[in-house]
């Protein structure tokens, strides 16, 4: 950029001389300025460009000057303003050897930050041709705030509680870490923090050099621990799609969403942002949301994290039937891992509080594999509770699903064999041009509900052979018991209700739904088939029809989808691109398919998620009208 900015003042200086060579041998002709009779009114350059006032109420002046002043004289002028709240003259009276007066104006219910503009004129006949006769300038009262400060000592020199000090005790730096448009994070950003000195619940945090070189504020509850972004620059522009806005989803909703809050840890100085990245001036599309962090540097940040997956289950000796769980990686600051199985429908957390209060007597589990006794009561959907606990508390929780049936109960789904999967819900947004192969994955039906199937660890390790590339570029898939279930009970009325996949790039629970889906809750299948919107499964093979994705004039484009990912239970983008996704029942897989799809295969993935985005604007509508997504 030095080296950009230095051909520029050169190329500056050039015309320049060249201008004095030309002009060398001439001489310029000397003409006497006009004789000015008028008053010669103007306004005075020391009339500033940005005024402050005091408070939301009250009044200001502004000069003006004459350089006749012999007379008295009344001064008419025009004024324009953005704003009701200001009362203004339209003239202003100079008294007899007066050469100096003031435009006095009025305000009153004034918000603080809402800074207006306003332009007075004076009246071409009467003002000064070499002074200032139009004089604009942007007023306002903006909020009363401490010194922005980057150290604790800063703001106790500023007079403020020391207690009252959020960010860092030892350091004046961040991290930021992208995951939405941008993946990577940025260091050593200046961040420094400021209180308003009228409202205790506001107070702002700024981060400097952020995204391109940017300074983002962001609007913080020092009660609440909440936090809130007002669309602002990214510095960043897309030739396509233009510049770049970031916001919160709270703002880009216009309400707050349970989920989806932004909020600040003092204890650990780690900044929950759920972001959502706004494109174009008025920014009306969203091109990507979910969580970004910031870390404040100077904090220890404790490790409470650990690995753990079904293994499946065991039987012992003595006929009694035990889940077996593998459990690695434990964080250190994990003081004891306590599990317990209940049924499905239980809230994990409620268990985990139980286990840690000793309300519940939970096994307690080491690293490695541990066996956790099933209680023959227990049947059907059940999953293992993993509580994470230090000093009496829990700081981590998961919940592993599996099935088992005691008790003489017989399992509501007959195992059916080794199928093939064709996914087009995930992998297309990771593979660089979109391609990949199908992969075998075992198939039961409901002995109760037939044509109802489910896929077991379509994405699970051992299962997906994508599993480990997945892995490495961040993706979190699930471990074991995890399903994908497809409606086939009517052969030409194929559908995928939402659920979730079990899958995490970054960005929150992903989930899937078909289009069919989307108007079961408003209308019977029998008019969804009609409306061609339902798969079909024929000669053991389900599909899935393809959709045009709709431009803001609901014209097609090019792109088409066959359903909807999800994020946290809300429709984020469309899916589906290749028109791929099928599965091969297992009395559709041959010999022949089995003998190709059984070799060993590698793969290189890159995540590039991004874009077909769902305006938040636009409703999903086909050919049935509008509908709104419920999530299950």
């Amino acid at each position: 950029m030095k080296i950009v900015k230095r051909l520029i003042a050169a190329a500056m200086v050039l015309p320049m001389l060249a201008g004095v060579t030309a002009c060398k041998d001439e001489f310029a002709e000397y003409s006497a300025p006009e004789q000015l009779s008028q008053a010669q009114v103007y306004f005075p350059v020391t009339n500033s460009q940005t005024v402050e006032l005091p408070s939301l109420d009250g009044s200001y002046s502004i000069s003006i000057s004459r350089v006749d002043s012999t007379q008295a004289l009344n001064v008419p002028f025009t004024v324009t303003c953005s704003s009701d709240k200001y009362t203004i003259p339209t003239s202003v009276q100079f008294t007899e050897g007066q050469k100096d007066a003031d435009i006095t104006f009025t305000y009153a219910n004034l918000e603080y930050d809402d800074f207006d503009t306003i332009t007075v004129a004076l009246p071409d006949d009467i003002a000064n041709p070499y002074g200032v006769q139009k004089y604009t300038f942007v007023v306002g009262c903006p909020a009363p705030w401490t010194p922005w400060c980057y150290t604790k000592g800063q703001w106790v020199n500023a007079g403020m509680d020391p207690e009252a000090w959020p960010l860092s005790q030892t350091a004046t730096t961040c991290t930021y870490t992208y995951s939405i448009i941008f993946t990577g994070n940025d260091t050593d950003l200046p961040i420094s923090y400021r209180q308003s000195t009228l409202d205790p619940e506001a107070a702002q945090i700024r981060i400097e050099n952020w995204c391109n070189g940017e300074t983002i504020i962001l609007d913080y509850n020092p009660t609440t621990k909440k936090i809130y972004i007002e669309p602002q620059f990214t510095g960043f522009t897309d030739d396509g799609v233009g510049d770049f806005y970031l916001t919160d989803v709270t703002h880009w909703q216009g309400r707050e969403i349970a989920g989806y809050e932004s909020y600040y840890d003092p204890t650990t100085g780690l900044i929950s942002l759920c972001t959502a990245w706004m494109a174009n001036e008025n920014h009306a599309s969203c091109y990507g949301y979910g969580y970004e962090y910031i870390q404040l540097d100077g904090f220890y940040i404790p490790n409470y994290e650990f690995n753990a997956t079904m293994e499946g289950i065991l039987t012992d000796v003595l006929g009694q039937p035990n889940a077996l769980v593998n459990i690695a990686n434990i964080g250190q600051d994990v003081e004891a891992i306590k599990a317990y199985i209940v049924a499905s429908d239980v809230d994990p957390s409620a268990v985990a509080d139980a286990l840690a209060a000793g309300d519940v007597e939970g096994v307690d589990i080491v690293e490695g594999n541990n066996r956790i006794a099933i209680d023959s009561e227990l049947s059907g959907s059940l999953i293992v509770v993993l509580a994470g606990i230090t000093e009496g508390e829990v700081v981590n929780v998961k919940a592993l699903p599996f099935e088992f049936y005691g008790s003489g109960n017989a399992s509501p789904w007959k195992n059916l064999g080794i199928g093939l999967f064709q996914d087009d819900i995930i992998l297309p947004n990771f593979t660089e041009d979109g391609s990949y192969d199908a992969w075998e994955v075992q198939i039961q039906e409901s002995t109760e509900t037939p044509g109802l199937y489910r896929l077991i660890d379509p994405y699970g390790p051992g299962v997906n052979p994508y599993y480990e590339a997945l892995e490495s570029v961040g993706v979190q898939m699930p471990g074991k018991g995890k399903y994908l279930y497809i409606n086939a009970c009517k052969s030409n009325g194929v559908y995928i209700e939402h659920q979730s996949l079990g899958i995490d790039w970054g960005k929150g629970d992903c989930g899937f739904v078909t289009e069919a889906a989307m108007y079961l809750s408003n209308y019977p299948i029998e008019e969804i088939i009609e409306a061609g919107l339902t798969g079909k499964v024929q000669d053991g093979i389900i599909t899935f029809p393809a959709f045009y994705v709709l431009d803001e004039n609901d014209q097609p484009t090019e792109d088409i989808y066959q359903g909807y990912l999800t994020l946290n239970g809300q429709l984020a983008y469309y899916s589906g691109f290749n028109g791929k996704v099928s599965v091969l029942l297992p009395e559709a897989y041959t010999p022949a398919q089995q003998a190709k799809h059984a070799v060993a295969r590698h793969f290189s993935l890159n995540a590039k998620m991004g874009g077909r985005g769902i305006s938040k604007q636009k409703r999903v509508s086909r050919i049935l009208g509008t509908v709104e997504f419920q999530a299950k």
